[in-house]
């Protein structure tokens, strides 16, 4: 976690939270980006492993909008912190566990790979750029998407748990399959 929040680009992202026109974007009542931008928000939720900031995405946009930049604005004091809150978040919810890699690669394959290019969703905001460069940082971290900063080291331990986690599920499958038999 450590070596993921402190690597030379995450270091470059929370330098550029620290501007005070990152906060703006969730100073407003309404989405300032439109619905299908928007769901890099929830991506970037999934990735922290919140259900109910997901659910909540998916109940109602615009709640989940109120709830989302009403805690940033009030967490980061309007602003002034924003990326020591960013900061926060991450190393205390950032979730590098096998299933969670797996669900975000599979909503990133299916709704958003090949879809946002960074340049302009950070035309059309700032901060909405900001987090992508937060989810394709972790999705590089975790070996989703290929990057020159890929961990090799992280992937192997990915994978491993993923063999382990096949193993115990093949285990798993033999012993039903044993019940079964003995009826």
């Amino acid at each position: 976690m450590k070596e993921f929040l402190n690597s030379k680009d995450m270091k470059q992202i929370f330098v550029y939270l620290k501007h005070r026109e990152y906060i703006e974007a969730f100073k407003s009542m309404e989405p300032t980006v439109d619905s299908a931008t928007l769901k890099i928000y929830k991506l970037f939720f999934i990735i922290l492993n919140n259900e109910e900031m997901i659910n909540l995405f998916d109940t109602s946009i615009d709640k989940f909008w109120k709830k989302m930049t009403g805690e940033l604005v009030r967490k980061s004091f309007d602003g002034e912190n924003l990326s020591k809150y960013i900061y926060k978040m991450l190393s205390e919810q950032l979730n590098f566990d096998a299933k969670n890699i797996l669900r975000v690669n599979y909503i990133w394959k299916k709704y958003f790979e090949n879809k946002y290019d960074i340049k302009d969703i950070t035309r059309e905001s700032p901060t909405t750029g900001i987090f992508l460069l937060i989810i394709k940082e972790y999705l590089a971290w975790c070996g989703i998407i290929e990057s020159d900063n890929n961990n090799y080291f992280n992937m192997c331990i990915i994978l491993k748990n993923d063999i382990l986690n096949i193993d115990k599920k093949i285990v798993d499958i033999a012993n039903f399959y044993n019940k079964i038999n003995k009826i």
